[in-house]
């Protein structure tokens, strides 16, 4: 278990009214669709299925790119920002490289704001998602949420 706050950005496109949403229709799960296979892996059938889909749409030929494309991402979005790998492995739930002092304490490593700080460091300059924000704020949007 980690915690991870949520990036500006998902705030800026709902995220935190999906989870309203969700705990307003009795979902005790944020994605209840989310189901475990025989092994009891959460999402295996899915980061599988995303491969095909990738592959589908026209994203993906062979090898390379998958559902954990994206945790690498966040490790280059991370060394773009200027981070070192060890200021933000914690975060990803990599273990310090000191055994010893690693384990002292009962605090988790990075205070709140730090952690803030972090996700929020999470950019992609040629990322966008204006056509989500659009759609988010369009009058039709607004007249389907209420």
């Amino acid at each position: 278990m980690r915690l991870v706050p949520v990036h500006n950005e998902l705030v800026k496109l709902g995220f935190l009214d999906y989870h309203a949403d969700m705990k307003k229709a009795g979902e005790d799960r944020l994605f209840p669709l989310a189901g475990r296979n025989s092994r009891g892996q959460m999402i295996a059938d899915f980061s599988r299925d995303f491969g095909r889909y990738l592959t589908k749409i026209g994203l993906k030929s062979g090898r390379g790119l998958s559902l954990y494309s994206f945790r690498h991402g966040v490790f280059d979005a991370y060394r773009r920002a200027g981070y070192l790998d060890e200021q933000f492995n914690f975060m990803l739930g990599h273990a310090s490289g000191n055994k010893v002092t690693g384990g002292y304490g009962i605090l988790p490593q990075g205070i709140l704001e730090q952690r803030v700080e972090l996700v929020n460091a999470i950019a992609y300059p040629d990322l966008k998602l204006d056509h989500l924000r659009d759609k988010r704020e369009s009058p039709e949007a607004q007249v389907a949420t209420g």
